[in-house]
C-alpha cells in the first residue's frame, strides 16, 4: 500500500484549501529522510500568516507515519544538541513568518510505513488554532543540502544536526553534530573526539590554520586563489557524516529491538567504512596543503597548528 498521493492529485489538494485557511501559507517545503533503510524522516518548509491576527500551530499528522511529530533542536547543559519534542507548538505572528529548517524547528515523521523516494509527494496536514487544518503537499527532496549557513565550507566544519539522528522512532533524543574544528585540544592541530555526535575527530586539521594565517604565511596569488576555491568546495565530509549519525541511530534503534544479528551487522560496516572515509577525508586535506605549500609554508604550517615544534 502507498501512502504517497499521485502528483497531480497532490497539486489538486494543495489548491482545494478552506477560505479560512488561506489566511496561512506554506512555502519552500520538501521532506527529506538521511536513507532509503531509515525510519525516520522529516520535513521543513516556511510558514506565513498572512492575517492580521496571530495563530499558532498546534499539530501536524501525515499517513507516512506511526508518528508525526513538531521537533527541534536544543543544546544540553554541556553544549551538545539534542533533538525534542515540541508538543506546545509554535506561534505564527500576524503578518510574520515561522522557518522550519534543518538544525531547528521541524516536523518529524516517526516510524515511516515506506520509504522516502526522490519526487514522491508526501501529504501533511497542519492544525492552526485558528486557520484549522491546512493540507500540505510536500516533494521529497533527497538532493537538497544543508542550508549554506550551517556549515563552513571546504571541510573546515561538520554538518548541521540532522532528523536522521533520532533513534530509529524509539522518541529518544540523540546527541547531534558539532563543529569539530571547535573543539581542538588546547587551541591545538589535533582535534578531540567530537563529543556532538559521536563520530571521529580529525587526526590532525589545517585549513582553518592556512586560511588565519595567510599573511603569515605569505601565500602567492595562486596559493590564495586556491584557499578560496578550497573553501567554496562542497563539504563532502559534512554529508558522509550526516550519513554516518543516522546510521548510528538506525543500529541504536537495531539493537534495542531485538533485530537479527545480519541485519545490525550490515549497519556496522556501513558505520565502519564512513569512519574510515571520515578521517581520510582530513588526510587528504593534508596532503593537499602540502602539495599547495612551499616546504617552508608547509613546515611553519605544522608549527602554527601545533602539530610539531
Amino acid at each position: 500500500m502507498s501512502y504517497f498521493k499521485p502528483l497531480l492529485t497532490a497539486l489538486a489538494v494543495a489548491f482545494a484549501l478552506p477560505a479560512a485557511a488561506q489566511t496561512i501559507t506554506i512555502d519552500d517545503a520538501y521532506a527529506r529522510s538521511s536513507s532509503m533503510g531509515a525510519t525516520s524522516g522529516a520535513a521543513f518548509f516556511i510558514i506565513e500568516n498572512k492575517g492580521t491576527e496571530a495563530d499558532h500551530l498546534l499539530s501536524a499528522s501525515s499517513m507516512i507515519a506511526e508518528r508525526t511529530e513538531l521537533h527541534t533542536h536544543i543544546a544540553d547543559a554541556n553544549g551538545v544538541m539534542q533533538m525534542v519534542e515540541v508538543p506546545e507548538g509554535w506561534d505564527i505572528p500576524a503578518g510574520g513568518t515561522h522557518e522550519l529548517k534543518r538544525g531547528a524547528d521541524h516536523v518529524m515523521f516517526l516510524g515511516l510505513k515506506q520509504p522516502l523516494l526522490q519526487g514522491d509527494i508526501v501529504e501533511l496536514t497542519l492544525k492552526f488554532a485558528k486557520a484549522g487544518d491546512v493540507v500540505v503537499s510536500i516533494p521529497v527532496d533527497l538532493q537538497r543540502g544543508a542550508p549554506a549557513s550551517s556549515m563552513v565550507m571546504g571541510g573546515t566544519a561538520a554538518p548541521a544536526m540532522d532528523h536522521g539522528a533520532m533513534a530509529g522512532g524509539m522518541g529518544a533524543a540523540a546527541p547531534m553534530g558539532g563543529m569539530d574544528h571547535g573543539a581542538m585540544m588546547g587551541g591545538m592541530g589535533m582535534a578531540a573526539p567530537a563529543a556532538g555526535n559521536g563520530l571521529s575527530a580529525p587526526v590532525i586539521l589545517l585549513t582553518p590554520f592556512v586560511r588565519d594565517n595567510a599573511d603569515a604565511l605569505n601565500l602567492n596569488e595562486a596559493q590564495r586563489a586556491d584557499l578560496k576555491a578550497w573553501l567554496e568546495k562542497p563539504n563532502a565530509r559534512a554529508v558522509v557524516e550526516e550519513e554516518t549519525v543516522a546510521l548510528r541511530a538506525e543500529l541504536r534503534a537495531a539493537i534495542v529491538s531485538g533485530a537479527p544479528r545480519e541485519a545490525r551487522a550490515a549497519l556496522a560496516e556501513k558505520i565502519g567504512a564512513n569512519e574510515t572515509r571520515l578521517v581520510m577525508f582530513r588526510s587528504d586535506c593534508v596532503d593537499h596543503w602540502r602539495e599547495v605549500l612551499s616546504t617552508e609554508q608547509f613546515a611553519q604550517l605544522l608549527v602554527l597548528a601545533g602539530v610539531v615544534k
